[in-house]
């Protein structure tokens, strides 16, 4: 079921995957590289591009927090 999800929505993924490359190697988010491809690109209303790029940059940073306070407190 999932895996058939992602073979049809492929496109959102590859960008996210560049999107998080991005990210990893400058300071801007991922999700401001994934907004524009997903509105001029993918053709996907703005409204749900801003609400799915804040999520997935407030999702990774949250992760990212945690997983720094947890190895801070296992050293």
């Amino acid at each position: 079921m999932a895996f058939s999800y992602l073979l049809d929505n492929w496109q959102v993924a590859l960008t996210m995957v560049f999107g998080s490359e991005i990210a990893g190697e400058t300071s801007v988010g991922g999700g401001a590289v994934a907004f524009p491809v997903f509105t001029k690109v993918l053709h996907i209303a703005p409204q749900d591009a801003k609400l799915f790029s804040l999520a997935i940059q407030s999702v990774g940073m949250t992760a990212a927090s945690v997983a720094i306070i947890l190895i801070g407190n296992l050293t």
